[in-house]
């Protein structure tokens, strides 16, 4: 049997309709949630991975300074060791020449102090060659102005330049990650991007004459070659009766210095002293040069020994002792330096260019680490998606776990970092 219509017939579908439109409006709102969501995780990772690059970007560069402190070390060593050598090969030049002189004679070397002094006297002619050799003119003074260059010139810019760029490549870098990551057609016009670091100034400069001398000098003393070449022999009989303790003497003095000012200088110097005695000063010692030499960089350096202006070439016209006390310059009875070699030293010392100590960048001595907070802020996005990230840069030796954090040594790392927390830090 056929049903007829009511007025209530439609009502169900109009309920139906509005569960379709409230469904959809829900679905709708899923997928934006969805999306956001989505967004906010893409976004928190690339901040992540941004805030991890820039500090590592921060901690090549503080290795990179490790580096460049430790060149710049290296080169001012390498300039004290051109210095010596040629402070060595310039002495053994000289005493080539006082040997053909005969002045000491090698056989009174050899009667007075052994055979081992003799012989290194008389081979002393090889040297000969090495006056005007370029390897102690023209080939030393290219290579020491090569390594000024680096450690006056070079350094310095390569420091400023480090010390200049530290913040801004760092946020370069995490600027590019954000980039590539997220995908926008205009970053900046998207990307509200704030890279802050806990320490404004990570950076101090310490003086020339500070810890970077005592460094350059402590490293120096590991070196042979840079020692001091002091030794005296002594002849085995004795001399004269009014002095019967005291003997000849062969003095070998030697020795490569680091002045106030940062530089390098190197002075040998070889001499025989010979006991002499009269009844007017009793016993005191005459001195015979055999050696010398004088390195400086500077002209405001100066030799450390006794020395006297134009000393005479011989004593025939008059005594040394009496000579000695007329100048007063040193002891002929108790001295223990080369002070007539040294004076020829001063005199024909043949100044080289060498590098001089600059002021140096350290770390502030208040930072264990580097820390940096990175901030990422979608500027038309809605809802706004705001994302934080903290990273640091941190020091690490591999061997010497308490060592504090330097920029001597390249054992810097990057690494991500947990909120901190606010409450710990009020506390601390």
């Amino acid at each position: 049997m056929k049903r007829e219509p009511t007025l209530q017939s439609g009502q169900a579908l109009v309920l139906a309709i509005a569960l379709t439109g409230v469904v959809l409006l829900a679905v709708t709102q899923f997928y934006k949630l969805a999306d956001t969501a989505t967004a906010r995780m893409r976004q928190t990772s690339s901040a992540d991975a941004a805030a991890y690059s820039a500090a590592l970007v921060q901690a090549r560069a503080l290795n990179y300074m490790a580096y460049l402190n430790r060149a710049y070390v290296a080169h001012h060593l390498a300039t004290a060791h051109m210095l010596s050598l040629a402070s060595w090969g310039n002495f053994a030049a000289q005493e080539s020449r006082q040997l053909t002189r005969r002045n000491p004679p090698p056989s009174l070397i050899t009667m007075m102090f052994g055979p081992l002094h003799g012989n290194a006297y008389r081979q002393s002619t090889a040297a000969s060659a090495l006056n005007g050799s370029p390897y102690l003119g023209t080939d030393l003074v290219q290579a020491l102005t090569a390594h000024q260059r680096y450690s006056n010139v070079t350094f310095l810019a390569l420091q400023q330049s480090l010390q200049r760029h530290f913040q801004p490549q760092a946020e370069a870098a995490a600027r590019a990650v954000l980039a590539a990551n997220l995908d926008l057609d205009d970053f900046d016009a998207n990307i509200d991007l704030l890279l802050e670091p806990d320490s404004e100034k990570p950076f101090r400069t310490l003086a020339a004459n500070s810890f970077v001398a005592d460094w350059v000098h402590g490293l120096s003393q590991q070196y042979e070659f840079l020692q001091p070449r002091n030794h005296t022999a002594y002849n085995l009989w004795s001399v004269s009766k009014r002095c019967p303790h005291l003997r000849h003497q062969l003095r070998r003095r030697g020795r490569t210095t680091l002045d106030r000012d940062g530089r390098w200088s190197s002075a040998d110097t070889q001499s025989y002293h010979a006991l002499r005695s009269n009844r007017w000063i009793l016993c005191y010692y005459r001195e015979y040069e055999m050696g010398w030499a004088w390195i400086p960089t500077a002209n405001t350096q100066i030799i450390d020994a006794p020395t006297v202006d134009s000393p005479p070439d011989d004593f025939s016209d008059q005594a040394f002792w009496r000579w000695v006390e007329a100048v007063g310059k040193w002891d002929i009875h108790t001295g223990v330096s080369n002070p007539m070699a040294s004076s020829r030293a001063r005199a024909q010392g043949m100044r080289l260019p060498g590098s001089r100590l600059v002021p140096v960048a350290v770390l502030e001595p208040s930072l264990s680490s580097l820390p940096l907070y990175l901030r990422v802020r979608q500027k038309h996005s809605i809802p706004a998606i705001d994302t934080e990230a903290w990273a640091e840069a941190y020091f690490a030796h591999p061997a010497f776990k308490n060592e504090r954090p330097n920029i001597f040594n390249p054992h810097w790392q990057a690494r991500l970092r947990p909120k901190p927390d606010p409450s710990k830090e009020k506390g601390a």
